[in-house]
């Protein structure tokens, strides 16, 4: 009779630590949350005149990026767009 070696089944287990889970909720919290338009006033110095604001917000509604969001995630889909604000 053979014996037959299989793999043990190991659960992973997860350590959650509640401080950090605190934190995080809260700097969730203190984002700020403002329209394209406003994103887009703000911003629009260090675009190049070249890329007009209807085309960005065009290339933003495709990438599923709400009317209102906060500042990183804008900021995050322009450097996806092709321009990099952060030189």
């Amino acid at each position: 009779m053979a014996i037959k070696k299989g793999k043990k089944k190991v659960e992973e287990i997860q350590i959650v630590d509640p401080i950090v889970e605190l934190q995080a909720e809260e700097a969730a919290a203190t984002t700020p949350i403002v329209s394209f338009s406003v994103w887009y006033t703000m911003r629009q110095a260090k675009i190049p005149a070249i890329h007009k604001m209807g085309i960005i917000k065009a290339d933003f509604e495709a990438r599923g990026i709400k009317e209102e969001e906060p500042l990183e995630v804008f900021d995050e889909a322009l450097k996806k767009y092709g321009i990099n604000i952060n030189n």
